[in-house]
């Protein structure tokens, strides 16, 4: 069994997007179906600020009650804030929920699988290990 990997919000919104499915479904779809696909609260919170209907809703409902979530607890605020601080004074700016993603991964020793750019600084410092599908 591979790492598990916690999946952010650029991901879930391309994947649920109507159309052409990407050419990474199935790993996701793979991903999920053996457990290894993980969510945070915060992430699952983006995707209902950006859902169009109760259709949407319920199916962002779903999808958040079917997957292996990140427990969130004080410390991992203050370890985000920590990381973010650091990013800041090294003239990059991380929202405050990538920072978090960074630091649950860190903490639990997930690949994070994201299609924003803006990680690629912590991957190329070695803070962060991303996924590939």
């Amino acid at each position: 069994m591979g790492s598990s990997v916690l999946v952010d919000t650029s991901v879930w919104v391309a994947f649920l997007r109507r159309g052409p499915r990407p050419p990474w479904t199935g790993e996701l779809v793979e991903l999920m179906e053996g457990d290894r696909a993980v969510v945070v609260d915060p992430v699952i919170a983006e995707l209902h600020y950006g859902a169009k209907g109760e259709a949407e809703f319920a199916v962002l409902q779903d999808l958040g009650a079917s997957l292996r979530r990140a427990e969130i607890g004080f410390d991992d605020w203050v370890a985000a804030g920590h990381l973010g601080q650091g990013c800041r004074a090294k003239g990059r700016t991380l929202s405050l929920v990538d920072c978090l993603l960074a630091a649950l991964c860190e903490r639990d020793g997930l690949l994070l699988w994201s299609l924003d750019a803006d990680f690629d600084a912590l991957v190329e410092a070695g803070q962060l290990t991303r996924f590939s599908p």
